[in-house]
């Protein structure tokens, strides 16, 4: 339907639903990379699109046909070098190494022409496009390694020392067209988020990540502004008794064990741990499979692994902005508690979307966006005596300022038999006690409990 307004020269179309179909397809040759040794730099031809998006789209804008863009070739070079330097060490720490490995890249391609009807099926317009201009672009990206050989007591010779890797930076790739620049007066940075993830040993699965928004719009249009928004923020770490971190420390008080493991200090997951993880990520306590009743086994000492995940989207200027609550679309399954519970699991430790998945493919049309998230997820395991070991498994959203759901389990050695007791609540209410019992030659032979309690409302 058209809804003309002939007095300011506008109009509206209203469509039935809404589509988008898309075909692509890149090409690109690289040439024999020069200087290997040192600077590997690398030359290469491409074809790209000249617009970002797809090659070939349709949508309901264009009433279900196909529109193509255009391509165009595009010549360009890369160096990627690595730079380091020897520096002695202080206390357990025999050498350290810094290496320093940046990327530089250069790319031209020719300005090109993008049809009307194919900005018209994305829902764009001419007037302040950019896509079309030609390419002047340099690239830049950078990461960093801080290496260190660790003394051993049973061999103090720096060949036999055990290395391990303290810290490792990782930046995002930053790019700047030339041409942009000129044509705009204003910035020709082209890349519109960035972030840094970092890495360390000392902490086995240790891993920190945050990203940002560097521009509020699009940055293929004129209007776009340069703020900087972080958008995701998250770290992961575990640790238990064999962690770098506290080999880091028994070395410094003369406490170290030659027999530590040379991968500093992960410890391979078992068969058990694998499925205890398997039980950790079911709703209720519990499996049909008899092993996957196995908890942790006594003996480890204490374990843990924590994840913390922030994630939210830049606010929306204008324009008709539609929430969406995960945990309400789970309100549908409330008749069947099972995939209730599963729903409201994965709401609560599933990120945020990204934002450009939930525009839809309208320009101008309403935004999808999904409420900003805070959580904290652990699962730690410990010995109560050599024989008693406990687990327990949660998720805490810092913006409901609730705990998701709860997984307690409690394991006794038996000698030849091994018993597991289970309690697991789900954030509904909804709360499961599981015994089981088998014997560790054949698993087979078992005795099992279930007793689950149901809450319609919580």
């Amino acid at each position: 339907a058209n809804v003309n307004d002939t007095s300011a020269g506008r109009s509206t179309r209203l469509f039935a639903r809404t589509f988008l179909t898309t075909v692509d397809w890149q090409t690109g040759i690289n040439l024999p990379t020069l200087l290997s040794n040192s600077w590997r730099v690398v030359p290469g031809i491409s074809i790209v699109n000249v617009d970002p998006g797809a090659f070939i789209v349709r949508s309901e804008r264009t009433g279900g046909r196909y529109v193509a863009q255009s391509k165009r070739l595009q010549y360009g070079v890369s160096a990627s070098p690595t730079f380091f330097g020897l520096f002695p060490g202080v206390g357990p720490v025999l050498r350290l190494r810094h290496s320093v490995s940046p990327g530089l890249s250069y790319s031209y391609a020719p300005s090109a022409a993008v049809s009307d009807d194919y900005l018209q099926a994305l829902g764009r317009t001419r007037e302040g496009y950019l896509g079309s201009l030609a390419q002047n672009v340099l690239s830049f990206r950078l990461s960093t390694n801080i290496e260190a050989k660790l003394k051993n007591r049973a061999d103090t010779s720096l060949e036999n020392a055990r290395k391990i890797k303290a810290l490792s930076l990782d930046f995002d790739p930053l790019s700047w067209d030339f041409e942009r620049a000129r044509a705009t007066g204003r910035t020709g940075l082209t890349t519109d988020n960035f972030g840094v993830a970092a890495r360390s040993e000392l902490l086995p699965g240790f891993d920190f990540r945050v990203g940002y928004s560097l521009f509020e719009g699009n940055s293929l249009s004129d209007t776009a502004r340069f703020k900087p928004y972080r958008e995701d923020m998250s770290a992961t770490f575990s640790i238990n008794r064999e962690s770098g971190i506290f080999a880091l420390f028994n070395r410094i008080f003369g406490k170290a064990d030659p027999s530590a493991p040379a991968d500093g200090g992960q410890v391979a997951a078992t068969g058990d741990e694998s499925e205890a993880r398997q039980v950790a990520a079911l709703p209720i306590a519990g499996s049909p499979r008899p092993t996957a009743q196995f908890a942790q086994p006594t003996g480890r000492g204490f374990q843990g692994s924590f994840t913390f995940s922030s994630s939210r989207r830049r606010p929306v200027i204008g324009g008709n902005v539609i929430t969406i609550d995960p945990k309400r679309e789970c309100d549908k399954f409330r008749d069947t508690p099972a995939i209730y519970d599963l729903c409201i699991i994965q709401a609560t430790v599933t990120p945020v979307e990204d934002a450009d998945s939930l525009r839809g493919n309208v320009i101008g049309g309403p935004i999808y966006r999904t409420p900003p998230t805070r959580t904290l997820g652990s699962q730690m395991s410990f010995n109560i005596t050599p024989k008693w070991a406990a687990s327990w498994n949660t998720t805490f959203d810092f913006v409901e300022n609730d705990f998701a759901t709860h997984i307690v389990s409690l394991q006794r050695e038996l000698h030849d038999w091994r018993a597991v007791f289970g309690f697991t609540q789900a954030p509904n209410g909804n709360f499961a006690f599981t015994f089981f019992i088998s014997l560790n030659a054949q698993p087979e032979f078992k005795f099992d409990y279930d007793k689950r309690t149901i809450r319609r409302n919580r």
